[in-house]
Order: structure tokens, then sequence, then C-alpha cells
């Protein structure tokens, strides 16, 4: 037990090395160039490969035929779709929260692309100018300076001197046509200039007005655009004196007038398109100018002391001070002008709020009435139909003798 022991450990067979070979006896591959390997995929897939024109129809015809899978498809659910044509189409609805997602990103993208192809076309001041001055310098003979006139051919010259961009917006041949022609065949360059900036304005307010539709379907809702007006109040001198504790009231002002008019059905949203197209947004934008007379300003409802004169004229209406009106508050308008009868079918076809058992309009309802009464409105289809629906007592859509 004293005695230190060797153990014997058991013999490992060693594996034997494999033999030694030159580097020049190993086998190899053969080395294969890229080019040869791409030239021989097109040769094996030769058939696939196709020009533009050819690419371009198989895809409309791929496409065409997902369609016609589609029509057959509906068509076999509704028969009614063979003879009916479908004249609305639904947006799809997202089966999980995942698809939602992917539908309203997809939707965000398309309408941020959207605004971006209008805002390439709207031109800067410099632009404008350069348009200008390639106008004078393409005049068409005879060449009068007291009015100066351009023919297709040489509006044509001038296209290919501006951006392809603005060309295609305003220097088509369908702008062209929009303008009396003389004898000549020519258009007045100066109302053309005018055209131009007039429609270069519009698509900048498009844009601007896009960026606050949160739901990218062509809509703005009350809250969207008072948003809009109060960021392009900073732009209006007319209103730089207006005190901050009035902006709300302002705001609700202005945009009451944009919904009486553009809404009514009373949807809660006006389409973008139709607020380009109305004289409001024209009248609003006026007041960008700052050589307006007294006069101008007078018969502007967005000015500012128009603006504050119709809302004192509710403050005092308002006895109790609620910030609401009653039917006998509102028996006052005008010096009591009002028949009873007349202003309770009012608080009985408009948005009232419950107050110690008595029903009570608020500050929008009041600007609609207003704006039913005022006489140069009072012809329009809209205070037409405003006090319709007073006379209308069944709301059946017609009107009877009593």
């Amino acid at each position: 037990d004293g005695f230190n022991v060797k153990q014997k450990m058991p013999a490992v067979a060693a594996t034997p090395a494999p033999p030694y070979r030159p580097a020049s006896t190993l086998p190899h591959k053969p080395k294969r160039d890229v080019r040869s390997v791409l030239r021989a995929y097109v040769r094996t897939h030769e058939h696939l490969i196709c020009g533009t024109d050819e690419a371009e129809r198989r895809v409309q015809s791929e496409l065409a035929r997902i369609w016609k899978a589609r029509d057959e498809r509906d068509e076999a659910q509704q028969p009614s779709l063979r003879t009916i044509p479908r004249l609305h189409l639904r947006k799809p609805l997202a089966s999980t929260p995942e698809q939602a997602s992917v539908y309203a990103a997809v939707g965000k993208m398309a309408c941020t692309r959207v605004r971006e192809q209008i805002a390439s076309l709207v031109l800067d001041a410099a632009e404008l100018e350069d348009i200008w001055s390639l106008l004078k310098e393409n005049l068409s003979p005879p060449i009068s300076l007291a009015d100066e006139r351009i023919n297709y051919d040489d509006f044509t010259q001038v296209a290919a001197q501006i951006p392809p961009g603005a060309a295609s917006a305003f220097f088509c041949a369908t702008s062209f046509l929009k303008f009396p022609l003389d004898e000549y065949g020519r258009l007045s360059i100066l109302h053309f200039y005018q055209w131009v900036r007039c429609k270069n304005a519009i698509l900048r307010t498009r844009v601007e007005l896009s960026w606050y539709d949160s739901k990218g379907d062509g809509t703005l809702t009350e809250r969207e655009l008072e948003m809009w007006v109060s960021d392009v109040l900073p732009q209006l001198p007319s209103l730089a004196n207006m005190q901050k504790e009035f902006l709300p009231f302002y705001k609700v002002t202005a945009v009451r007038k944009f919904f009486f008019f553009l809404d009514p059905r009373r949807r809660g949203r006006v389409p973008i398109r139709d607020v380009l197209a109305s004289p409001i947004l024209h009248e609003l934008l006026e007041l960008r100018r700052d050589d307006l007379s007294p006069d101008d300003l007078a018969n502007n409802w967005f000015a500012l002391d128009h603006a504050e004169v119709l809302y004192q004229d509710y403050l005092d209406l308002d006895n109790d001070q609620n910030g609401l009106l009653s039917v006998a508050e509102l028996s006052r308008f005008r010096d009591g002008g009002l028949t009873l009868p007349f202003v309770q079918r009012i608080f009985q076809e408009v948005h009232t709020y419950r107050v110690q058992g008595q029903n009570e309009i608020d500050y929008k309802s009041y600007l609609d009435f207003v704006l039913a009464m005022t006489p140069c409105y009072k012809g329009s289809p809209e205070a037409i139909g405003y006090f319709f629906r007073l006379l209308d007592l069944r709301r059946v859509g017609k009107l009877s003798a009593f």
C-alpha cells in the first residue's frame, strides 16, 4: 500500500494517416464562369423572356383572367349582376387585427403617394415667373402689346421648356381649348397665366387639406376643418388682431358656413373636392389680401368684425348666460319678429340639449339659423331645404295645404 503503482493504460489503436498526394494529383471540379452560367440559364429559359410590350400584354391578360373569374363568382352568388351593374365596391373587411393593420398601412401609403404626386405639380413663385417670361418670349404674330396672344404651336414650345410635370398639368391641349381663341387661333397669355396661378393655388390648398384627412377618404370632419382653419389664420392679415380667447368661437363660425352649404344631409363630413370648388373657400382665402376695403370686409362672412358681431348677438340673446338659447331667448332674434310656432318648429328639427326640462340650442345651431335667415343666402338650395324641413310637419318630403 505504501508503494506507488503505475497503472497500465489500455492501448488505443492509432488511426493511420492518409497517404500524401501532391496537389497536382488531387481530383477537382471544373470552374464555371458566371457568364457561362447565365448564358446556360438564358438558353434553358428562353421561352420566358420577352420584350416590354409582350410583358405588358401578359400582365393585362392575367389581370383580365382574374377579374373574369371574380365576376363569374359574384354572378353565381348574385344573379342580378348579369343585368344590373355593380355601382359601388365596398372596402374589404379585415378578418384579423393583423390584416386590419395591413389594410390601414396600405391605405395610408396610398394617400401619401397621391399627396406627394399632387405636391410635385405645385409651382413655386420662381417657376411661375419663368412661365410668364416664356409666354412673353413666344408670342405669336401679329403681335400687339395691348393684347399679347399665343397660338398652339408656340404654346407647345413653351411646354417643352418647362418641367414635364408642370407641362402635363398646365400646358396640355385641353388647357389650351379652355380659352376663347381669336381668328388666328390664339389665346390671351394674360388670361392663361391668371388661370395657371389660380389652379396652382387650388392644388396647393388641396395638398394642405389632404394632410388633415385622417381617414384618407377625401373628406374632412368639423374638427379636422377647424384644425386647418387654425393653421391658416397666420396667413390672413385681416385676422391679425384677433384675441386669443375668441379663437375657438371664430373657428366654429368659419367652419359652420362650410358645413351648412356643403353638408346639407348632416353627415358630419365634407368632401375636399367640394371645399375646393366652393366660393366659400375663395371668400376665406380672400382675407390673404392686405388691401381689402371696408366694404369688402363688411360683406365677408369670415371677416373678424362680422364674426365678433355674430357672437355678440348670440350672447345678447342668452339671458341666463348658460351658453345655450331657449325658445323664449331665440324668439327675441331681430327685435322679436319671429312667431312662436316658427321658433318651436326650429327646436323640433335641429339638435338640442335638455336643460332644466326644456330644449335649448347651441352656437352651431344658431349659426345654421342665421345663415338660413341671411337675405343673400335665402334663395340658396341649402336655405330652402332648411325652411322646407320646418314646414314639412309630417316629414314626408312634401307640403300639404295645412
